[in-house]
């Protein structure tokens, strides 16, 4: 590992980080005591934190995917009930964009309808998109 090159060090050692057999990352420590002195009660502490490292992390990915599946449901749970209760399409259109930039994090967003009548496509929401266009011949 680059960080290591040119340190002076007689030992480094690197321990991959291991979650249910897939890798996670590794461990990676520097000593300025030969390899052969380190002791097997060393070693063993060494692959426990690379073990607990991995479990951890990976916990932290866990969750931080679960509360994203939450959000998108909420978000979902919160579109579908504005689409009940809401007489106007455009507020319905306006919380559906809403939402949608929550979830992907969007600093600009729009939604387009069509129209039958002259083939083309009107800016029925936005947010963060100049208004100049409002209206596109398909």
């Amino acid at each position: 590992f680059p960080e290591f090159w040119g340190l002076p060090y007689s030992t480094r050692i690197h321990i991959p980080m291991v979650y249910r057999g897939g890798l996670v990352g590794v461990l990676g420590v520097v000593y300025t005591v030969p390899a052969n002195q380190l002791n097997q009660e060393e070693m063993h502490l060494l692959n426990l934190f690379a073990e607990q490292a991995a479990s951890s992390i990976k916990n932290i990915y866990i969750f931080k995917d679960a509360h994203r599946r939450f959000q998108i449901m909420e978000a979902i749970n919160e579109i579908s009930t504005s689409l009940r209760v809401t007489e106007k399409i455009d507020d319905f259109l306006s919380v559906l964009l809403e939402k949608t930039s929550l979830i992907f994090n969007a600093i600009i967003g729009s939604i387009w309808l069509y129209d039958s009548a002259d083939n083309s496509l009107h800016k029925a929401v936005s947010n963060g998109v100049p208004q100049e266009k409002n209206r596109i011949k398909t």
